[in-house]
């Protein structure tokens, strides 16, 4: 139906109205019409309707429109290998079908990573931060060192090191220290750890002769070896830790895995 001149004019108001902009009755009078008390009655709840209306899309987009974080950086690695360097330093082998976010502007007091799928780790060493990996079941944290993450099967998180000591922790609170060598497979209510089968079969050799191999062939390194000058013939299978254990009876050391 065709409105008329007045409820054009009101139609016109309703749209261009500011509270406290102009006064209504001298708008309305220059547009040449003098309306009835009522008439200004509707255009005041015209008025308020509208910024009723105003005021819910507001609080609708706050509530429902995500806020985004400029310093957030999220990395892909679609169909390769990808290589991340992050702001401290520390390197990242993004495997494919992988993703990180962490954040960049805070990363020097923050050093946290949430990963998806499967990364290898060389972290720079910091004794004030510590660098956390977050994932959907576990959270790994070290001071510096090289390990690797895998995530991708979805009943479990596979923590592997090469150096240094990994703290893995699972939702209920449950946590090991695993070093060099190790592998923990964890679990939301349980972690598993194992080690690399040590197979040392050696005559006549030094100390620092058996830790190189053992660095080669293993790629673990053990540290605070004693001064001593004899050579050992050893025949050992079994995990790391019960090599370093015989190694420290033999020698009354403190030998480590780093």
């Amino acid at each position: 139906m065709k409105k008329n001149r007045k409820e054009e004019s009101i139609d016109f108001v309703a749209r261009y109205y500011k509270y406290g902009a102009f006064d209504i009755g001298k708008t309305w009078k220059s547009l040449g019409i003098i309306l009835p008390w009522y008439a200004h009655t509707m255009v005041r709840r015209v008025m308020w309707s509208a910024a009723a209306v105003a005021v819910i899309v507001s609080v609708v987009l706050y509530l429902f429109i995500p806020v985004t974080n400029s310093s957030i950086t999220h990395f892909v690695a679609n169909n390769c290998i990808a290589y991340v360097t992050l702001p401290d330093g520390s390197d990242i082998t993004l495997y494919p079908g992988s993703s990180i976010d962490y954040d960049a502007d805070n990363f020097a007091l923050n050093r946290n990573v949430i990963l998806c799928g499967k990364a290898f780790f060389d972290v720079e060493r910091d004794e004030k931060s510590a660098f956390r990996v977050a994932t959907d079941k576990v959270t790994i944290e070290v001071l510096g060192t090289k390990f690797m993450v895998d995530e991708t099967d979805r009943d479990s998180v596979i923590v592997a090191v090469e150096s240094g000591r990994v703290k893995v922790a699972n939702s209920l609170g449950d946590d090991c220290v695993i070093t060099a060598g190790m592998t923990a497979i964890a679990q939301s209510n349980v972690i598993e750890v194992s080690s690399i089968l040590i197979n040392i079969d050696i005559c006549d050799v030094s100390l620092l002769g058996l830790t190189n191999i053992i660095k080669q062939q293993y790629n673990i390194e053990l540290v605070n070896l004693p001064d001593v000058d004899e050579n050992i013939t050893i025949s050992y299978k079994g995990n790391i830790n019960g090599l370093v254990d015989i190694l420290n009876d033999m020698f009354e050391s403190n030998i480590i895995v780093r």
